[in-house]
């Protein structure tokens, strides 16, 4: 086992992965992305499928074992699952009924000869895991997909890596307009496929029209003039059902992977960035080079997307504006002076449909920024709550402990006690530690006592964090899926989601509170 390198960037990471098929022998391919870790059985369960000799490229369901921003910024991150959860879940399972199962680039095996036949893997778009499978099925070959999570990842860590990735992800694909491998051009794909494919890459025009759903009912106010010439009753006996049951259907439909008001929450968040990109792309689609999404960050403080936040400032002024203009029509309506409900007009229903529609739109818009607001993050190794029996050596004084993990990282572990007691205060500094299922000894610092220990890792040798990697990310079924919580939940999580921005406020006139207490404590004792 060995790296290869190359002397050059060209093609960014089609070019490497074609620099190392040239390199190697091997008839199959598995590929990772640096950030992914396989478990134990990712060759097990992929390699048999080969025995096929129609299959040439397998792809698995991919996941993560760390939070996406928008969930970890709105703190709502035990609740909902990954943004991009829905593609393997939901949408993956049905390209793969119509043979249009699509390679993410990552946690897939290929076949050599297969590649070899189509030239390596397509180096004309940003996207080149979604064209190499796009030639492979025109060449007559199949690319399947196995819904099973067999490797995570690590994802965006804040919310400029998550826009930036979903900017990489719209112009590669809309590249492929532009490019041979066309999927509604190309020789050898049927026409279930090629629609298949169509959808795929217009869905990326979806931000254009949420875009269009927030500035339209600005219109009514700042323009006069009416987006919809509808009735409010028109409204309430035809779209209201028609809205309802798709908030009831939507998250049924895809497998409990996403809730329809959530998901439109991370569309606003990037709409406009995306709509930009969108539009640059169809005019200039090879404009720009792949930028690699950092990872592995560390921040101590919160930091506010100012770039990306003051087009949606602006918006929610402009949409609070409208709300404010629409009540003021409305008011007189509703509670006039002698009790009775006066004639509606034309100008009452606009009215009425326009602040039902930009209540909504302030709701998102607000939530949206909020999400926007990347939260500390100290560390840069993920926590897990992984619980393993464990045994406590201290090194000099004390007697062994028995224990149980609450949470470990590659850095640390917290360790629930089997049993406590004054022994704890002689307790050694230095410990060491023995996984009993798996065996793995570690030296540790205890960085905190009581009836949990704290205790960081020490430094270890190549085989220790290999077993520590394994215990941590590979075992089999590692990684469960988690079920998005209802439109009712979902709503309920998002008015929580707008205290959000007061949390820092609030911690530190909890420091200041503390600091006060401690500086009159010590004053009194001194005193005394």
């Amino acid at each position: 086992c060995h790296y290869i390198t190359r002397p050059h960037n060209l093609h960014a990471k089609a070019g490497n992965l074609n620099h190392a098929i040239a390199q190697t022998s091997g008839e199959l391919i598995a590929v990772f992305d640096a950030d992914f870790i396989p478990t134990t059985n990712f060759l097990t369960r992929t390699v048999g499928f080969f025995q096929q000799a129609k299959i040439a490229l397998v792809q698995t369901h991919q996941s993560f074992y760390n939070t996406d921003p928008v969930a970890r910024n709105l703190g709502i991150q035990d609740w909902v699952p990954q943004e991009v959860e829905v593609f393997s879940r939901y949408y993956q399972v049905l390209r793969d009924s119509v043979e249009t199962a699509l390679c993410y680039g990552s946690s897939f095996v290929a076949r050599r000869s297969a590649l070899e036949k189509i030239g390596g893997f397509v180096t004309e778009s940003l996207s080149e895991d979604y064209y190499t499978s796009v030639r492979l099925s025109a060449n007559g070959d199949r690319v399947i997909y196995l819904n099973e999570s067999l490797s995570a990842g690590l994802c965006a860590e804040n919310m400029a890596g998550h826009i930036l990735q979903r900017l990489r992800w719209a112009r590669g694909t809309l590249q492929g307009f532009f490019i041979t491998a066309n999927p509604l051009r190309i020789p050898g794909l049927s026409f279930m496929q090629r629609l298949a494919h169509f959808e795929g890459m217009v869905q990326w025009f979806t931000s254009t029209f949420r875009l269009f759903f927030l500035v339209a009912p600005l219109a009514y106010t700042f323009l006069g003039i009416s987006p919809f010439n509808t009735t409010f009753a028109a409204l309430f006996y035809f779209f209201f059902p028609y809205y309802l049951i798709q908030l009831l259907s939507y998250s049924w439909l895809n497998y409990r992977s996403r809730s329809a008001l959530l998901s439109d929450i991370y569309s606003v968040a990037q709409c406009i960035p995306v709509s930009l990109t969108v539009v640059q792309t169809l005019f200039k689609p090879f404009g720009k080079s792949f930028q690699v999404t950092p990872k592995g960050t560390s921040r101590d403080r919160y930091q506010f997307n100012w770039s990306l936040a003051v087009p949606l400032m602006i918006l929610l002024i402009a949409t609070l504006v409208c709300l404010l203009d629409n009540f003021s029509v409305l008011k007189p309506y509703y509670f006039s002076s002698d009790g009775f409900l006066p004639t509606s007009t034309p100008q009452i229903a606009e009215a009425q449909w326009s602040f039902f529609w930009n209540s909504y739109n302030l709701l998102v818009l607000g939530v949206a920024l909020i999400v926007l607001i990347d939260i500390p993050k100290p560390d840069i190794y993920e926590w897990f709550s992984l619980q393993r029996i464990v045994k406590i050596y201290p090194q000099g004084n004390g007697r062994e402990v028995w224990g149980m993990t609450a949470k470990i990282s590659e850095a640390g572990t917290q360790i629930v006690l089997s049993e406590t007691g004054e022994f704890l205060e002689s307790f050694s500094d230095t410990v060491q530690l023995e996984f009993v299922e798996s065996g793995l000894k570690l030296n540790g610092k205890v960085l905190q006592r009581g009836s949990q220990l704290s205790i960081q890792f020490q430094e270890m040798n190549d085989a220790q964090y290999f077993q520590l990697v394994k215990l941590l990310f590979c075992q089999p079924e590692r990684w469960k899926p988690i079920k998005t919580p209802n439109e009712l939940r979902s709503l309920f999580l998002s008015l929580i989601a707008l205290s959000q921005p007061f949390k820092p406020a609030y911690s530190w006139i909890q420091t200041q509170q503390r600091r006060i207490f401690n500086r009159r404590h010590h004053q009194i004792v001194t005193r005394h």
